[in-house]
């Protein structure tokens, strides 16, 4: 006579594993895959950090820019620009720790693709918005720019599949971005695709 035999493995209900309404990264080393991200996003449903950049140590005289109000739009060159692996509908977050000094000051940040901005955030076009997506000012130490999120579009993918954002400013002006001998830093995350 047979007999049914119990799965072999148990049964269990999806479990929240962090707090709800909160984001935790967890690491994970795999001999296959190596050093593996994951976000858990409101204690459910783990979701792969694709990609993640950030600059060295911005410091020195060359790194030092004068920004306005009604100057040209001027990119920042590199080490300001980061470069990620990204696909269309993945949302970065760009997030600056960088030293402003005077005001006040008109910022805006733009993908580039072969050194040519192609698509700022303040319009969506090829063209910013006159004071562009971010207008600061304030005293040494108070001044600040905000973590800012990027939905990736097809426009913004060079031929090797990846993203740059570079930080945009109006040239001329009362605030200096940047510090010749202090230290300014932005990191670039793809928290991969997300819900509209």
């Amino acid at each position: 006579m047979l007999h049914s035999l119990p799965p072999l493995l148990p049964q269990y209900e999806p479990r929240r594993i962090v707090p709800p309404r909160r984001r935790t990264i967890i690491e994970l080393y795999t001999e296959e895959e190596g050093r593996v991200l994951h976000i858990v996003e409101n204690g459910v449903a783990p979701v792969s950090l694709r990609a993640f950049a950030e600059t060295t140590a911005i410091t020195g005289s060359g790194n030092v820019f004068a920004c306005g109000t009604a100057g040209a739009w001027t990119l920042t060159p590199a080490p300001w620009r980061l470069t990620a692996k990204a696909s269309i509908g993945d949302v970065l977050e760009w997030s600056p720790n960088v030293l402003l000094q005077g005001g006040p000051a008109a910022f805006d940040l733009a993908s580039v693709v072969d050194g040519t901005p192609v698509r700022w955030k303040s319009s969506g076009t090829d063209t910013p918005a006159s004071l562009g997506s971010v207008y600061t000012q304030g005293d040494y130490g108070t001044a600040r720019l905000p973590v800012l999120p990027w939905r990736v579009g097809v426009n913004d993918i060079s031929g090797d599949g990846t993203v740059t954002l570079a930080l945009g400013y109006r040239a001329g002006g009362a605030m200096n971005l940047g510090h010749a001998d202090g230290v300014s830093r932005i990191s670039l995350t793809n928290f991969g695709p997300v819900d509209a």
